[in-house]
């Protein structure tokens, strides 16, 4: 009994590598690291990244790419059937040894703006991608679009106020940069090269002006409608009447008028005959 409880333990240990190594195929990559799990890895576009593997030995060759030992390497989308996206990296890689290739991530920012799950893939030479061909793929990691880059430089920076003017003798104006590596030199100033003024603030400013504008405009029209008011009233208004008084024309100054007494008429006869007058016969021109 124990005999056969040692020959079941050394059989289990014995196939124990078989057992894992048949659940995990992906463990044979390095980079990205085939002991983690999908999508747990995040690479930046632009990086280089230093691809690795160790060689799979026939038993998986025969089940995974059908014996085939020398396949091409690419990189595709993860879900392939959401979003279709496939690069060829190299061809004719032995994958039966261990072995590298540098990659600088440099997938583009439509597919970038689609999927950040990508997968590499070992495929059969004489294949076309295809999301059912046959292959060796790794574990899913993540890409992520490349960071804006500044560069920071030593640089001697004059801080000039709004209100400072400066005048200088050539028409191109140089900033000074120092190595990093060095403190920057004190740099001096000489009058033939630049001269600083500093301006200071005279008379009202700018909404003091307007104001005053705007107010004597608005005076200057309240000073016309008044001038033209009063011309327009003494225009129009009419002269006095002159005053009627009930007193005959000849009561002026208290003074009775005098009336003459009016002559008598006598009756007069009128001729009783008078002899016709002939009218005259020339024409009358006129």
């Amino acid at each position: 009994m124990i005999s056969y409880l040692l020959f079941s333990t050394i059989l289990m240990i014995a196939s124990f590598p078989h057992l894992v190594a048949a659940e995990t195929a992906q463990n044979h990559w390095k980079v990205p690291n085939g002991n983690q799990a999908d999508f747990s890895q995040t690479f930046t576009n632009g990086e280089i990244l230093p691809i690795a593997w160790n060689g799979w030995n026939s038993e998986w060759t025969d089940d995974f790419l059908d014996g085939t030992t020398v396949a091409n390497l690419w990189v595709t989308s993860y879900n392939y059937k959401s979003y279709q996206y496939t690069q060829e990296l190299t061809k004719g890689v032995d994958i039966s040894e261990d072995g590298s290739y540098t990659w600088t991530i440099n997938v583009n920012a439509t597919s970038l703006g689609n999927t950040a799950e990508y997968v590499l893939r070992f495929m059969r030479p004489y294949d076309t991608y295809n999301s059912t061909g046959l292959q060796l793929s790794s574990r899913g990691f993540i890409i992520l679009p490349a960071k804006a880059t500044t560069t920071s430089s030593a640089t001697s920076i004059t801080t000039i106020s709004s209100q400072t003017t400066v005048t200088a003798s050539h028409t191109s104006t140089s900033i000074m940069t120092n190595p990093p590596t060095s403190p920057p030199a004190p740099t001096t100033t000489t009058p033939a090269t630049a001269t600083t003024s500093t301006s200071q603030p005279s008379g009202l400013s700018s909404g003091a002006k307007a104001g005053i504008g705007i107010g004597s405009t608005v005076g200057g029209i309240a000073i016309l409608g008044i001038l033209g008011f009063a011309f327009r009233r003494r225009f129009m208004q009419k002269p006095p009447a002159a005053p009627q008084t009930d007193i005959l024309p000849g009561y002026q100054n208290n003074i009775a008028p005098t009336f003459k007494e009016p002559k008598p008429l006598h009756p007069q006869e009128l001729p009783a005959f008078s002899a016709p007058v002939e009218l005259d016969s020339r024409p009358c021109s006129r």
